[in-house]
């Protein structure tokens, strides 16, 4: 349940319990010690609150890092804030495509140890992503095996989006290998 939802629910039957033991006093003298009930209602609905509440912000830092993987920081930034901006669909328009591969990747992974082999891949990634990519607001499409596939000009349109794939490429260009 919700939190929202939790308080309603948790503060609706306690105004149940007391109202109904204290009618039960009233009417038969019967005394019961509601006050267990009513402790128990507060703490359960006190951790259910602490619980929904962790396990949002725990999805919302999730849902955020998943994003860091393919947008810049500024599109990361909006699409976390309304999340209806990820519906499917498209509008056309003309856009810049940017390409990396590895040269001859297969011989070079046959012939590397794969500890080796692994911090070379993430060395690349990490910089044509974050010193290459992202600085220039561009959009990760897809990371095929040794391959980064991304554009400029959407989702947001960027008047300058040919200027800014150059960028990305050159900046990638003089990387250290």
């Amino acid at each position: 349940v919700r939190p929202v939802m939790a308080r309603v629910g948790g503060l609706g039957g306690l105004v149940c319990v007391v109202a109904g033991f204290q009618v039960l006093f009233n009417q038969k003298l019967i005394w019961f010690p509601w006050l267990i009930i009513l402790v128990q209602v507060v703490v359960a609905l006190a951790w259910s609150i602490l619980f929904n509440s962790v396990q949002f912000y725990v999805q919302q830092r999730l849902y955020e890092h998943t994003l860091t993987r393919f947008l810049p920081p500024t599109l990361v930034r909006k699409f976390a804030g309304n999340p209806e901006l990820l519906k499917p669909g498209a509008v056309e328009q003309t856009i810049s495509i940017f390409f990396s591969d590895i040269a001859d990747f297969t011989e070079l992974s046959r012939n590397i140890d794969s500890d080796a082999l692994a911090r070379l891949m993430n060395n690349y990634f990490e910089t044509a992503v974050s010193r290459c990519i992202h600085p220039t607001e561009g959009t990760i499409a897809k990371y095929i095996g040794d391959a980064i596939f991304a554009f400029w000009n959407a989702p947001d349109p960027q008047a300058d989006h040919p200027w800014r794939a150059c960028a990305a490429a050159l900046r990638f260009r003089d990387q250290k290998a």
